[in-house]
């Protein structure tokens, strides 16, 4: 089978069926694009023609009758540059997804979904894709586990936290409480200070002072032994000691703070754990 420059299709066949068509056209040149569809047709026709007539008996009756009869007789008939340049043709018109490329003659690409084959689309077969929903609820579970696992850590040392910041309070009210003893006492005249009986009372009542500032701040926290003192210049005694004006004031204690902000549950199988003892020292000079 010939083609010629101006469009004309000439068959070329030698045998005893065409003995009698050394040169046979089929179609003349079509001019206008009206009559595009029937010169096809006529052009389908004489070609599975031509194309029965040169095989045997045999072969003509497998051909059968039909469009796709025809069809797959012509692809038989055709070389085998033919058939490449026939497959090159009709990839062209093949639907073609969207790959961002901008080109038209890739191959097409399809998703398979879990459990089919990857051929399953056409005949060349189809990549078989992963869908992103399925990584990405992946992803999910293992940003929850590693949340879980957070939040376990930081809710184990949250007592921790609570504790010390607790302890934390305790101890600047306990300071507290000392510098206002401490200063009560460095405010007193010094006739107050150089008799015993006044310095005592006013020893008593600055102790009373620290143990309502206690009692304020937590019920459970208890001070032991305050002590207030005056500074001479030979050494720490109480207030009244000597008939000379002391130096400075000293109010010191300790106070206990015991650890019982864990529930009853947990005791049983904790370690018993000791108080904290929170020490208060505070020195106040002797202005009067």
């Amino acid at each position: 089978m010939v083609v010629r420059q101006g469009g004309a299709l000439c068959q070329s066949q030698a045998g005893r069926r065409l003995r009698g068509l050394s040169q046979y056209c089929l179609v003349q040149p079509v001019s206008g694009s009206a009559d595009g569809a029937g010169h096809e047709s006529h052009l389908s026709c004489h070609r599975h023609a031509l194309c029965l007539a040169g095989l045997p008996d045999g072969a003509r009756r497998q051909c059968g009758s039909g469009r796709a009869a025809r069809a797959a007789c012509r692809l038989a008939c055709l070389s085998r540059a033919g058939r490449q340049r026939r497959a090159g043709r009709g990839a062209g018109h093949r639907s073609l997804f969207h790959d961002g490329t901008g080109r038209a003659g890739h191959a097409e690409r399809r998703i398979c979904r879990r459990g089919q084959r990857a051929d399953a689309g056409r005949a060349g077969g189809a990549a078989a894709m992963r869908r992103a929903c399925c990584a990405r609820r992946r992803q999910d579970g293992v940003a929850a586990i590693e949340l879980a696992l957070i939040l376990l850590f930081f809710i184990s040392l949250l007592p921790v936290v609570l504790l010390f910041g607790r302890a934390l309070f305790m101890y600047t009210a306990v300071q507290k409480s000392a510098q206002d003893a401490a200063r009560f006492m460095a405010t007193l005249p010094l006739q107050q200070m150089t008799s015993e009986d006044t310095a005592n009372q006013a020893a008593i009542f600055a102790t009373q002072l620290v143990q309502q500032a206690l009692a304020e701040t937590g019920p459970l926290l208890k001070a032991n032994l305050i002590r207030v003192e005056c500074v001479y210049a030979e050494g720490d005694y109480p207030c009244g000691s000597y008939d000379t004006r002391p130096l400075q004031v000293r109010v010191k204690f300790v106070a206990k703070l015991p650890i019982d902000f864990l529930p009853g549950l947990t005791m049983g199988w904790l370690p018993r754990l000791k108080p904290i003892s929170l020490q208060a020292n505070t020195v106040q000079r002797y202005a009067n």
